[in-house]
């Protein structure tokens, strides 16, 4: 099983369907699999908070992601597309460039 780490909370509830944005492509072959929802923080503590299924994969550049994923973010403050930038300027640097090629999972929480 593979862990998803994220540096903010988790506020999707048990049941119901999220979003997470990664950079990059390492997540690209996840479809289908069962996932650990971990918060962390940048002190390197982590916190298994939950599982979910992947349920679907999006690729692309970062400002092309669809309005309909960023609205099912796992972090709150992220459902918008200036909230989601912000995120990724915290996770990735804040050199991370709209145009980065990304991947959108979408998953079921199911713990």
């Amino acid at each position: 099983m593979r862990t998803l780490h994220m540096l903010h909370s988790l506020d999707v509830e048990v049941g119901n369907p999220g979003s997470t944005v990664r950079n990059g492509s390492k997540w690209a072959d996840a479809l289908g699999q069962l996932i650990e929802l971990c918060v962390c923080d940048k002190e390197g503590n982590h916190e298994v908070q939950g599982h979910g299924q992947v349920t679907g994969i999006w690729t692309g550049e970062f400002f092309n992601i669809p309005a309909q994923l960023i609205e099912r973010e796992h972090e709150v403050r992220s459902r918008t597309y200036s909230g989601l930038l912000a995120s990724m300027r915290n996770a990735y640097g804040e050199d991370f460039p709209a145009s980065a090629q990304v991947v959108v999972l979408t998953y079921q929480r199911i713990d």
